[in-house]
């Protein structure tokens, strides 16, 4: 049985005690109360920013397919560091893309995400 680990409770309180505005689909109804008040009072009002989501997941697919879901560093300077640059080396090579398509004429969006080619 899998369990709906994102919306539970204590991850989320976690989030708030780090500082961090938590946005979860509220699937579970184990708790009750003031809190899944709150937190599906807070869904409601931020569900277009919830939708937006799928943004950042297309990118981090992207730099996951094109360069490993790895680093190969041990230091956590030296793994940010490599993971900023990766950042940069795809939003370049997806810049480029969109160039060379709207010089072209024609704008594939399939095309301008994958990273694979």
């Amino acid at each position: 049985m899998r369990l709906a680990e994102y919306d539970w409770k204590r991850n989320i309180e976690l989030a708030l005690k780090r500082g961090f505005k938590p946005l979860f689909k509220p699937r579970d109804v184990r708790y009750r109360g003031v809190f899944r008040k709150m937190v599906l009072r807070d869904f409601e009002q931020n569900k277009k920013l919830y939708r937006m989501k799928d943004i950042g997941k297309a990118t981090l697919g992207g730099i996951k397919n094109r360069y490993g879901a790895h680093t190969r560093f041990k230091r956590t300077k030296t793994k940010i560091l490599n993971m900023l640059l990766m950042v940069v080396a795809h939003d370049l090579r997806t810049l480029m893309r969109v160039r060379v398509a709207g010089k072209l004429g024609f704008i594939f969006i399939l095309w301008i995400y994958s990273t694979s080619m």
